[in-house]
């Protein structure tokens, strides 16, 4: 009997009651759902099968979502001010809430902005002709060296890839990660202390 189980499939929970009794059956093995071999995981896949660890396809490691450059660090500032592309206001009220704690402003943003962020997030979908362009004029918009982060759907590789080359210094996928966020945007103390608590 393996210790690790782990069950991937195109639609994650086509078929499932073959798959749900197992945990059960064998308490000794520890059984992994695969979401999002094709698209960005529960919004399209559903919820993993009671008994199962989700898991994303994208956190395995070899996989590179950060373009490595030198980036400011948030360390010593009074407030940090971070900027917003979003065609939501829940998007840009959520990652408020997420960064509140951290001594962050965060304002909606475009390239038009007069203000001058200490980071940038962008909230795209799979980074086509229009958000290509966007994500384009913001890297020269914003002051160089400030860290862009891209909030994206699905990120196939190539599709990081082609962020990079643009301007994009994070790509993560969405639902994404506290921690991950606050380590995109240069809050590095607060992304550890974030992590050691989901520990």
């Amino acid at each position: 009997m393996p210790g690790v189980v782990a069950v991937g499939r195109a639609w994650p929970l086509s078929h499932a009651g073959d798959l749900s009794s197992w945990p059960t059956k064998w308490q000794a093995v520890r059984f992994l759902h695969l979401l999002g071999p094709w698209c960005e995981g529960e919004g399209r896949t559903g919820t993993p099968i009671v008994g199962y660890e989700r898991v994303f396809w994208d956190e395995f490691a070899g996989t590179r979502w950060s373009n490595p450059q030198p980036q400011p660090s948030s360390a010593g500032a009074e407030r940090v001010e971070i900027g917003v592309v979003s065609r939501s206001d829940e998007t840009v009220q959520a990652i408020s809430s997420a960064l509140a704690d951290c001594g962050a402003r965060v304002t909606a943003y475009d390239a038009d902005s007069a203000v001058c962020p200490s980071a940038v997030i962008v909230e795209a979908t799979q980074l086509g002709g229009r958000e290509a362009d966007q994500l384009a004029r913001l890297r020269r918009r914003v002051v160089p060296g400030t860290p862009i982060t891209l909030l994206i759907d699905f990120p196939r590789a190539e599709t990081v890839e082609a962020a990079f080359d643009i301007g994009a210094n994070w790509v993560l996928r969405k639902p994404y990660e506290r921690a991950a966020l606050l380590r995109a945007v240069g809050l590095r103390d607060a992304a550890s202390a974030a992590e050691r608590h989901a520990a």
